[in-house]
């Protein structure tokens, strides 16, 4: 009996929490005129592209855009196993939280998105005040001569060239591939041995990603905007990161210092960076789709 009523004191709890949070978030999103929304990867997790930090998920060490650079091993490495993952994010579709947010942009509530995404999924459900700091896997760039390209198109052209890479023969865990974020796949070295890949068409220099690398930094001209979108907030939400990489820390001290701690929420499923920075009542523990698309809902 009384474990009955333990566990239905503590749903009764978890239950107010989240009408708690749901009620703070709503009258944030209300009294603001130019909210601003941060969003990481565990905005997309429900879409079925892999973060790096969500609790549970083992530790990661990504390429470097210095390795990238450095050794044509290294990106051999990286379009092979590429190649293989890229498909998971460009067949991902848009979930609950990012049709919620562009309907909100599309009504008047919501200023601009700041994501540090590379999955273009806030652009698919439709949101156009969209800044992707970190860049878009769906483009490819000319590290040489800055020439940019369609993703689709290197996809069409790796698998030309590389006729007997078994890309429609298996699934990456047929492999023994497991899937990495930023639809990066882990293989096997003498998988990727013999792969080839092309220099830049205009140039022959060498093609990367549209994306920020780790050790690398985010193109001028989006660090700027970051900064003044969030100079300029006068509310801000934070969904799906820990806030652990600067580019993004920095755009919550900015808000807060301008649009106050009141004004200011963060959910996110496991510790961030930001945690000590605000109230835990601003500090919601819960999955983006479970909360946002009801935050939005009726408004």
């Amino acid at each position: 009996f009384f474990h009955f009523v333990a566990v239905v004191s503590g749903a009764m709890a978890a239950a107010a929490d989240a009408s708690a949070s749901l009620a703070l978030l709503r009258a944030i999103v209300q009294r603001a005129n130019r909210l601003v929304v941060v969003t990481g990867a565990g905005v997309s997790t429900c879409s079925g592209v892999p973060d790096y930090r969500s609790p549970g998920r083992p530790p990661h060490k990504p390429l470097t855009h210095q390795e990238f650079m450095k050794h044509k091993s290294n990106q051999r490495r990286y379009w092979a196993r590429s190649f293989l993952g890229y498909k998971t994010v460009a067949n991902a579709q848009p979930n609950a939280t990012h049709i919620a947010l562009a309907q909100a942009e599309l009504k008047g509530h919501l200023h601009h998105i700041i994501t540090q995404n590379v999955d273009g999924l806030h652009q698919r459900a439709g949101a156009t005040k969209v800044l992707p700091i970190h860049g878009d896997i769906n483009v490819v760039r000319c590290m040489d001569c800055d020439t940019t390209l369609p993703r689709p198109w290197l996809q069409d052209l790796l698998k030309e060239i590389n006729p007997d890479f078994p890309h429609a023969f298996f699934e990456p865990n047929e492999l023994g591939a497991s899937m990495r974020p930023d639809g990066d796949v882990m293989l096997p070295d003498h998988v990727y041995q013999h792969f080839h890949f092309p220099g830049c068409p205009r140039c022959e220099g060498v093609l990367k990603p549209d994306v920020v690398f780790f050790g690398d930094s985010l193109r001028p001209e989006h660090a700027m905007e970051s900064l003044e979108l969030c100079r300029e907030a006068d509310a801000m939400i934070v969904l799906g990161t820990t806030l652990t990489v600067h580019s993004a820390f920095r755009l919550l001290k900015l808000a807060l210092a301008g649009a106050g701690v009141e004004n200011i929420a963060l959910v996110n499923r496991g510790p961030t960076r930001a945690d000590s920075l605000l109230p835990d009542t601003h500090r919601i523990f819960a999955n983006c789709s479970e909360i946002i698309p009801r935050v939005f809902a009726d408004l």
